[in-house]
C-alpha cells in the first residue's frame, strides 16, 4: 500500500555577512562601508583574521546563537491513501 509523508515546511533563514581576511589591509575603508551596508538592511556583519584570530570568537558564538533559534522540526505525520466517493459521500482507504 502506498504511503505519503505530510511535511510542514517552515522557510526560515538566517544570513550572516562575514569579512575575511582584515589583518591584511591597513585601510579599512572598504570594511566599514560593508558594514554600514549590513546595518542599513539588519544583516549580521562580523570582519575575522584567521592569522590573528580577531572576531573569530564572536563569529563562533553568533553562530552558535543563530543555530540555536532555528525552530526544531514537528515530526513527520504518516497519512494513508484514501479516495472519497461522491455517491456514498464518505472516505474509503483501499483495501
Amino acid at each position: 500500500m502506498p504511503r505519503y509523508i505530510a511535511r510542514k515546511v517552515v522557510s526560515w533563514f538566517l544570513m550572516i555577512v562575514v569579512a575575511t581576511k582584515v589583518d591584511a589591509t591597513t585601510d579599512r575603508t572598504k570594511l566599514e562601508e560593508l558594514q554600514k551596508f549590513c546595518a542599513k538592511r539588519s544583516l549580521e556583519f562580523h570582519a575575522i583574521s584567521a592569522a590573528t584570530g580577531e572576531g573569530v570568537r564572536e563569529l563562533v558564538r553568533e553562530i552558535a546563537d543563530a543555530l540555536d533559534k532555528i525552530p526544531k522540526p514537528e515530526p513527520e505525520v504518516e497519512v494513508e491513501q484514501a479516495h472519497i466517493d461522491p455517491a456514498q459521500d464518505d472516505f474509503q482507504t483501499p483495501a
